[in-house]
């Protein structure tokens, strides 16, 4: 009793640790697309750790109403593992349709929670008692094996593509975490399922811990490799580019138009300029665009983009004392006030204003 009840407070305490991190990913200041993919995984993570927790003492079947989301969190940590790397990759470039279309299980799924949400109280116990005491004669255990299926398949994909990076000495220890706990997960998942469908509880515990003890290695290698995720991007991008989209392409015909554009018409003045755009005027594709910004001027594009206007801000501060700050921030393109802040202290290691102070002395 007493290791069933330590297994339980872990679970739980994993769960826990899976919605704070999540939180963290919203609560800094400044929320991009990575952040809200991971915020949304870790929240789904969350869900399926607690899920299990309270299945092992049966808590749904007295309260359906905490299950609520649970199969929807189950068919969405996989697309949203592959929305993560795709994002961690093009972080400019919009998810394609392609893409997106892997969320579609997931809707259909929190469709049925909705449903499921509205059913009348006995209708909703006499189901989830069913599913949790006799899972082979239940019709929601059909579901939750889809959903485990479908969970393993994604981690499998990221698992080849992270083996692909093993031989890279740079970030091997990386490489070897990342692996181990995807790897961890494919096992916990497995566990998990095996354990739930023949009411095997130890092993929906020793599923339940194995998911809990994946969020503290998480948590701790993030501290232990703070640039883990940079260095990550950057070696899967080399060995994306081994296959170079810019074979062919005049790379130096591509650079002075780019300054052209950017020096001559100043077209990062422009609040809605985004690769895709830009591209389109150097007639070459957006991933062409991201290729040689990473490889010819080590850079994304957004912060491309922001190395111009704090260029052109710099000149305007030193050149026109009676224009105001914000009026420079939109002259040269930013939307909002801290986000000219955040990339002219990022560039020059002081705000505008400290800028122009020093520049007056």
């Amino acid at each position: 009793m007493m290791i069933h009840d330590l297994a339980m407070t872990f679970i739980f305490f994993g769960g826990a640790l899976s919605f704070l991190m999540a939180l963290e990913q919203v609560t800094g200041r400044e929320t991009g697309r990575l952040n809200i993919l991971s915020f949304s995984l870790l929240v789904c993570n969350g869900l399926i750790i607690l899920g299990v927790g309270l299945s092992v003492n049966q808590f749904q079947a007295s309260c359906p109403i905490i299950g609520f989301l649970f199969f929807t969190a189950l068919f969405g940590v996989g697309p949203l593992n592959l929305f993560y790397y795709h994002s961690l990759m093009d972080p400019e470039l919009p998810l394609s349709y392609k893409t997106k279309v892997h969320i579609l299980p997931c809707a259909i799924i929190f469709l049925f929670d909705i449903m499921f949400l509205f059913q009348p109280f006995a209708f909703k116990q006499n189901l989830i008692k069913g599913m949790l005491t006799d899972p082979m004669g239940s019709p929601l255990t059909i579901l939750v094996a889809i959903g485990w299926i479908h969970v393993i398949s994604y981690l499998v994909f990221l698992l080849m593509v992270e083996l692909a990076l093993w031989k890279r000495e740079e970030i091997r220890s990386e490489v070897r975490i990342i692996a181990f706990i995807n790897l961890m997960a494919i096992v916990s998942v497995a566990v998990l399922g095996v354990g739930f469908v023949f009411t095997m509880i130890p092993l929906t515990l020793a599923g339940g811990i194995m998911l809990s003890l994946i969020h503290v290695l998480i948590f701790l290698a993030r501290h232990r490799y703070p640039q883990f995720f940079q260095i990550l991007k950057h070696e899967i991008k080399q060995k994306r580019y081994e296959r170079t989209l810019l074979a062919g392409v005049n790379t130096e015909l591509i650079y002075t138009r780019l300054m052209e554009l950017m020096k001559e018409e100043q077209l990062f003045k422009d609040m809605e300029l985004n690769l895709k755009t830009v591209a389109g005027l150097l007639a070459i594709t957006p991933h062409q665009l991201s290729q040689f910004l990473n490889e010819h001027l080590n850079l994304d594009f957004r912060n491309f983009i922001n190395r111009s206007r704090v260029e052109e801000a710099q000149r305007l501060l030193r050149s026109d004392p009676d224009m105001s700050i914000l009026t420079i921030c939109f002259e040269v393109g930013f939307n909002s006030k801290s986000t000219f802040n955040a990339a002219f202290k990022k560039l020059t290691g002081m705000t505008p204003r400290e800028f122009r102070m020093k520049k007056n002395d």
